[in-house]
């Protein structure tokens, strides 16, 4: 059976967020439960959520996940592979959805430079200190970032790549 890019996605996320039923604050400072979710019936999340179950946390991720996979591939070029929308779709669930869309990650892909576009992913991998409000980066992402490249380019063979 082949894996479609939400399939893919999802085990990305789980990967990469891991799960804590308490609310917790990322690396940015920005309150977070269950595998990476920051709105809950569009209310976002605070110390004061309940906690929330793995079943909940899971429901929660797909529901987020499936609108973020749709938006991603609705813009990507045609002939985009499930892992490149897979990719795409674990980045835009961790930097958000606006995020990608102006991407120069986006662009570049859009303009048929998959190895731009792909080089692109590593600019992510700073955020800013929620103590010193420096940017820094950050290992965790910069893990994340390279598992996603590895990922957006893993179908490459599919795709002309001038150098």
């Amino acid at each position: 059976m082949t894996e479609t890019a939400l399939d893919i996605a999802t085990q990305l996320v789980i990967q990469f967020e891991g799960f804590r039923a308490a609310p917790y604050t990322d690396t940015a400072g920005i309150w977070t439960i269950g595998y990476g979710t920051t709105h809950i019936k569009g209310q976002p999340v605070t110390s004061a959520t309940s906690r929330v179950t793995p079943i909940t946390a899971s429901r929660l991720m797909s529901d987020e996940l499936s609108l973020i996979c749709n938006e991603v591939a609705s813009r990507c070029p045609v002939g985009a592979s499930p892992q490149q929308i897979a990719a795409c779709t674990s980045f835009a669930y961790n930097e958000g959805l606006s995020a990608f869309k102006g991407s120069t990650l986006l662009f570049l892909w859009k303009e048929d430079d998959v190895k731009g576009a792909s080089e692109q992913f590593m600019e992510w991998v700073y955020d800013h200190d929620p103590k010193t409000h420096q940017l820094v980066e950050v290992g965790g992402l910069r893990n994340r970032r390279l598992i996603e490249q590895a990922m957006f380019l893993s179908d490459i063979s599919k795709v002309s790549v001038v150098s």
